[in-house]
Formats: C-alpha cells, structure tokens, sequence
C-alpha cells in the first residue's frame, strides 16, 4: 500500500482465527493487533466457546494467547508502534488503556502479559476474574459475517413507549435519580444520558439481542 509493506502474521488467543498485521516503511514498523494485544492487557480468552465458525475452550485459547505473546512477537523491534482495534470501554480485556496506542518496547514492559512467568501462571491469570459474556457477542460475530444493516434504518425500528400501558421488557433510558422517584413497572434501568454512558454497551451486553423490548425517556 503506497511505500508500505503489509504482512498479516497468526496471533490466536482472544479467537481461533486472530491475526495481526505487521506494517513496515523504510524503518518504521506498526502493528495492528486486533483483539489480540491491548494497551496493559491482552484479549480475553472465552469468547469463542459459544460463537463463531471457529470455536474452541477458554483453556486451549489461554494457552494459544501464551505462544502468540512468547513467540510472535520476539523478532518484532521495541520502536513498532501498537495500534489495538479499541480501548478502554469494551468487555474484549480486563485492564484496556483508554490509550489510542502504544509502542511494543512499552508493553514489554508495563503489560503483565510479557513478564517472565510459567505458561501455568500466564493461563491462571488471564482465565481469572474475566467480566461476564456480553449477550451480543455471538449475535454480532454472525452479522460480521455479512454486514450490519445502515445505522439510520435500523434505529428507526427501534420501539419507544411513554405511555403507562406499555408491557414486557421496558428499558428506561433515564438518569438513575429520576429512574428511582418512579418508573413504569417492571421496566429496568440503562441510562443514556450522555455520549460517553456506553448505553449501547450495556443493552446489548445484558440483553439477549432478538427479544422483544420497549425503550422508556
């Protein structure tokens, strides 16, 4: 691509299937790790049990994650530049950086996943206290697979309900003090009331992604 050159290398662990795309020109080197290597952390290893064309055991990814960072990476130099698909905010790691990249000299040193340790040790570590699987994710590794629709239409179908009588799953989009002095009942509580409130994050994570619901405001 213009003066660079593009070399896609396999670095399994957060997936079966993950790569990174090693980037050189001239002297500079950029890696595009995917979800495979985050600033402070790497992706987390259970995802795939469930979803995807490729499916595979936490444990066998744990221990794919502890080869593609003991041994991918080696020959790679300190001055490459990292650059994850995302940071901080998603449920992809336990300790993302809200950092938009790094460089791989840094992570040698700062990331627990680079430090001197048993394969036993690096496998506990990642497997422990991983947060709960967003209910989204198999749901979205299919649509991957195709294409999501346009946003504008598709936020158009969403379903609002001010009224009283509205029934089922209802979530109310409000701030938590005006949720608690009265709500309609049985309705839940995911706020949007800023851009950064990841409400979009947490509807999905929590609720199965072909249900039927209402949205309350």
């Amino acid at each position: 691509m213009g003066d660079s050159t593009l070399k896609a290398i396999n670095t399994p662990g957060h997936s079966p299937d993950s790569i990174t795309i090693v980037t050189t020109q001239d002297s500079d080197t950029a890696l595009f790790t995917g979800d495979t290597l985050f600033i402070g952390d790497v992706g987390r290893p259970d995802l795939r049990e469930k979803a995807g064309n490729m499916k595979a055991k936490r444990e066998a990814l744990a221990e794919m994650m502890y080869e593609t960072v003991t041994t991918k990476f080696q020959d790679l130099p300190d001055a490459a530049v990292v650059y994850p698909a995302h940071g901080a905010g998603s449920l992809c790691g336990k300790n993302l950086s809200d950092a938009a990249s790094s460089t791989l000299g840094n992570e040698r040193v700062s990331n627990w996943a680079f430090k001197k340790q048993s394969k036993e040790e690096f496998m506990n570590t990642i497997l422990d206290g991983q947060p709960f699987i967003p209910s989204y994710f198999g749901f979205d590794v299919d649509i991957n697979k195709t294409g999501a629709e346009n946003l504008e239409p598709a936020l158009n179908k969403v379903p609002f309900k001010k009224e009283s009588t509205a029934t089922g799953l209802i979530v109310d989009m409000r701030d938590e003090a005006l949720f608690k002095k009265g709500h309609l009942a049985g309705s839940i509580n995911i706020q949007a009331v800023s851009e950064n409130a990841k409400f979009e994050t947490w509807l999905g994570a929590i609720i199965e992604p072909v249900r039927d619901l209402y949205f309350s405001n």
